[in-house]
C-alpha cells in the first residue's frame, strides 16, 4: 500500500489463471508459479477418456482374436510355403511351365494375406458398432422415461456420456459395519 502497509498473498487475494477481472482501473499484481512446473500444469493432463467394464473387457477379447488371426495366418502361410516346395517337378495346379519358376517363400507371403483376408471375420468389428447403438438407444430410454421427469423443476434426466448406462446398478464396493 501507499501508505506502508504491507499486505501478504494469501488464497482471498490472488488470481488464478485465465480469470478475468471487470470493472477495475488498474491491478498491481506479482506473478506467482508460472511455468510448466507448477501444480496446476503438472496435473493438468487433459480429459482422459474413461473406459468401461465391458469396453474393457471387449479390448482385450478382440486382442485374442489378433493374436489367433496371426497364428493361423502363419500357420497357413509356412504350410502353403512348405506344401509348394514339396512338388520337385511340376504342379499340375499351377499356370506356370515348371516348379523352379515358383519360389515358395513368395507363395507363402501371398497364402499369409489371402488367409489374413478369408479369416477377417474373425474380429467381431460389428460388435463395436452394435454396442454403441445399444448404448445410444439406453441413452434415449433414460431420458424419456415419464418416471424420471421431474416436474417441481420441470426438467428430464440428462445424460451426456453413452458410457453410464453400463454403469449403473453394478456395485464395486460394499461396506459392513458388524459391531454389536
Amino acid at each position: 500500500q501507499p501508505w506502508g502497509e504491507r499486505i501478504p498473498v494469501g488464497k482471498d487475494n490472488l488470481i488464478l489463471r485465465e480469470c478475468i477481472l471487470k470493472n477495475t482501473d488498474y491491478v498491481e499484481g506479482l506473478v506467482v508459479y508460472a511455468g510448466h512446473e507448477t501444480k496446476a500444469m503438472l496435473n493438468n493432463g487433459g480429459p482422459r477418456y474413461k473406459r468401461s467394464k465391458l469396453e474393457r473387457q471387449i479390448n482385450t477379447e478382440v486382442l485374442y482374436c489378433v493374436l489367433i488371426l496371426l497364428t493361423l495366418c502363419l500357420i497357413g502361410a509356412v504350410g502353403a510355403g512348405l506344401w509348394i516346395d514339396s512338388f520337385e517337378a511340376m504342379a499340375p495346379f499351377l499356370t506356370v511351365n515348371s516348379i523352379v519358376d515358383v519360389h515358395a517363400l513368395w507363395e507363402g507371403f501371398l497364402a499369409f494375406w489371402t488367409f489374413i483376408i478369408i479369416l477377417q471375420i474373425i474380429i467381431p468389428l460389428s460388435l463395436y458398432v452394435t454396442i454403441e447403438l445399444t448404448k445410444l438407444s439406453q441413452v434415449y430410454l433414460i431420458h424419456n422415461d415419464p418416471l424420471l421427469y421431474d416436474v417441481v423443476h420441470d426438467k428430464r434426466v440428462e445424460c451426456r456420456a453413452l458410457n453410464i448406462p453400463e454403469e449403473l446398478g453394478q456395485v464395486q464396493y460394499m461396506f459392513c459395519d458388524k459391531t454389536g
